[in-house]
């Protein structure tokens, strides 16, 4: 997707048109569910759509720990176009650590999430404490694309 789809057509949101959040945390056979929203905080409608990028890290600035999060559902990511003030939210899974041997996990604590919006080099800083594991080979992580909230 380019940075602008037609004259005079809605610009593609950048972190600067952004909000990123994170809410909800509902738990299921091991795994944490949570809804990773972005916020049209602009004056004008922006596109977005597909995937963002998400990591677990030590701190705001910090570097990646372990593997970034696996992207499912592939065949449902759409392009969007967020009104001032409109939402678009993908659904983030957080597999437990303690799922896996200490050997294996190498578990450490994460302050938070670093976030990619879709098609965008910059990232934000979600705090949010978790338990990540430090090996690259241990995946806890997976986001579905966006799709429009309400």
């Amino acid at each position: 997707m380019s940075a602008s789809s037609s004259p005079g057509g809605p610009t593609g949101c950048t972190l600067s048109h952004l909000r990123v959040s994170l809410t909800g945390g509902e738990g299921a056979a091991g795994s944490t569910y949570y809804s990773l929203r972005l916020t049209n905080i602009s004056a004008k409608p922006c596109t977005t759509g597909g995937f963002g990028g998400v990591s677990l890290v030590a701190a705001p600035s910090g570097a990646p720990i372990g593997a970034p999060a696996d992207r499912v559902r592939k065949d449902q990511a759409k392009r969007l176009t967020l009104r001032p003030g409109g939402h678009a939210a993908a659904t983030l899974r957080v597999v437990d650590a303690a799922n896996f041997p200490r050997s294996a996990c190498r578990p450490v604590t994460a302050k938070g999430l670093r976030v990619y919006p879709p098609n965008e080099t910059r990232s934000a800083f979600v705090a949010h404490p978790l338990t990540a594991c430090r090996s690259p080979k241990v995946h806890l992580l997976s986001i579905s694309p966006f799709a429009m909230a309400g």
